[in-house]
């Protein structure tokens, strides 16, 4: 074979493996769909499955912090829940001595971003900087946390729970938003056996509007997925 022919045969050959610019820009456009798709997607189940991996930690180290306080201040029916966010020895404080503080705030304002928080559905929820009924505190890895009495005798009934003492509100990236009940606020009951997550309604409705979230810890943790915001 000549050498002008081999030239030619070769030539011809790369030809044919070459793409032309429209197969390069319809490839790109391809791709890029795929990305615009597919990576928000991806990046929401990352953010999604390290909520839940926070929020279990969480649980575990307000359990952790009930189990000490009943050891040194005695059962948690003796914590003084008459006297709740009043008296220098409350249920709050008491609590509190078993875990990483930034500060407390109790019934003033600064523990909590200072906005009306949003429910699951259309009831917005409370501003828990202001709200007359939670005692307040910042951990120290800026948790914002609130504690409620629901009764002095801790015989309070919530879902199968009839030995609520009272509840414990986080938001485990205080002031960032979205601060929403269910998304980066969970609940979870103080029951005369330890800490539970809240318990007695679903995610999305409660018997007072402005709690329409609060059982989504319950949800968050036994699924561990937030599937009920997508409901």
């Amino acid at each position: 074979m000549s050498k002008r022919l081999y030239n030619k045969i070769f030539i011809k050959r790369q030809q044919y493996k070459a793409f032309t610019l429209a197969e390069v820009l319809i490839t790109l456009m391809v791709i890029g769909i795929l990305a615009v798709v597919t990576i928000p997607s991806i990046l929401q189940s990352w953010e999604e499955q390290a909520t839940v991996a926070q929020v279990r930690k969480l649980y575990s180290s307000l359990s952790q912090a009930f189990i000490l306080a009943e050891i040194q201040d005695g059962t948690v029916k003796d914590w003084g829940w008459g006297a709740f966010a009043t008296a220098a020895q409350n249920p709050l404080s008491i609590f509190l001595k078993h875990m990483k503080v930034d500060k407390i705030c109790n019934l003033t304002k600064g523990c909590f971003p200072d906005l009306v928080y949003k429910g699951v559905g259309t009831s917005p929820a409370l501003n828990y900087n202001t709200s007359g009924s939670w005692a307040r505190a910042r951990l120290a890895d800026q948790t914002s946390l609130g504690m409620i009495s629901y009764s002095t005798a801790c015989n309070f009934t919530r879902g199968s729970y009839q030995d609520v003492c009272g509840a414990i509100l986080v938001d485990i990236n205080g002031d960032k938003s979205p601060n929403q009940l269910g998304a980066d606020a969970f609940t979870f009951l103080i029951t005369t056996k330890g800490i539970r997550p809240y318990e007695g309604y679903n995610c999305t409705i409660h018997i007072i509007s402005s709690e329409n979230g609060f059982g989504c810890s319950s949800l968050l943790l036994k699924n561990g997925n937030m599937d009920y915001l997508r409901k």
